[in-house]
């Protein structure tokens, strides 16, 4: 996979300028972006090589939940400018959203997000039965008088996260 070093956009091999920001691709010095070292004066390859590795980089930290915000004040202290780093990880990201799409139309994601689906109608289940269990039970203990619980969040909660279940395994079931 190829990156624009200027502002991340995807790209074909054989391109020699981005259709996005259209920059030249194959230069023999690197983008002034990358500074601090990162890849000063490199070929056109050990450029591309330097971007793909921190397109990878980034694609990771998005995927573990980080923040887009800390991830892009990583590419300004590296020498980017903030817009281009902003635009570099925007595009990242959608590119793994892209991938995620592609992936639940395959069999095994397919397989895969029905199981997921099948989890959430599991443990909807379980804390609408838990929900309804609590209430049923202090109720009875509260019957000659007292306090009871109505553990409404867990049941509501539970049935939520039941029909959510449903729907979304009904979408992806074989």
């Amino acid at each position: 996979m190829k990156y624009c070093p200027y502002c991340g956009t995807k790209l074909q091999e054989t391109m020699r300028s981005c259709p996005s920001c259209g920059r030249q691709l194959a230069t023999a010095e690197a983008p002034k972006e990358f500074g601090g070292g990162f890849v000063s004066g490199g070929s056109a390859f050990e450029e591309q090589n330097a971007v793909d590795q921190l397109a990878q980089y980034v694609a990771q930290n998005l995927a573990a939940g980080k923040d887009k915000g800390g991830i892009t004040k990583e590419l300004v202290k590296l020498g980017w400018a903030k817009e281009t780093a902003a635009q570099f990880v925007d595009n990242i990201e959608e590119e793994l959203k892209r991938r995620a799409e592609e992936y639940k139309g395959t069999p095994e994601g397919r397989q895969a997000m029905a199981a997921q689906y099948k989890r959430h109608m599991l443990y909807g289940i379980l804390w609408a039965a838990g929900g309804t269990a609590v209430t049923i039970a202090t109720y009875e203990a509260a019957s000659e008088g007292g306090w009871f619980i109505v553990a409404w969040g867990a049941i509501i909660f539970g049935i939520i996260d039941f029909f959510r279940g449903l729907f979304g395994w009904l979408k992806y079931k074989d």
